[in-house]
């Protein structure tokens, strides 16, 4: 039986976060490592492979979605095998600005607006 990926990581129970290859890191390689999986009626993370991704970060994905569970998928009841793909995002965090920011009016958003002036038109 085939499970969407968005169903199926509702199910994820104990996630792994992956180790960020120090290469990868140095070289700015980022993306999504897309992965087929089947699940086992345990939990089990069984048969994965690769279906596109960085080749530099796939290894790295493979070796974190191994060791992670997942609660069984039921189907009336009943503990199912089921196949899926898992996503494993690598990315840096949002890069620091080099200089403060400048708002509009001066203030930073969600601040009190300045008071209205008439158009001088």
């Amino acid at each position: 039986m085939t499970v969407s990926s968005g169903v199926v990581a509702g199910l994820l129970s104990e996630p792994v976060a992956p180790v960020y290859p120090p290469l990868a890191k140095a070289a700015h390689v980022q993306g999504v490592v897309v992965l087929h999986a089947i699940l086992s009626k345990t939990g089990e993370v069984e048969n994965l492979e690769v279906v596109s991704g960085p080749p530099m970060l796939q290894q790295a994905a493979i070796d974190a979605v191994q060791r992670w569970k997942y609660r069984p998928y039921l189907v009336d009841g009943v503990p199912t095998e089921v196949e899926t793909t898992i996503n494993v995002n690598f990315t840096f965090g949002a890069p620091k600005p080099e200089h403060p920011p400048i708002f509009m009016n001066g203030a930073p958003p969600g601040a009190a607006a300045p008071a209205a002036t008439p158009d001088p038109k």
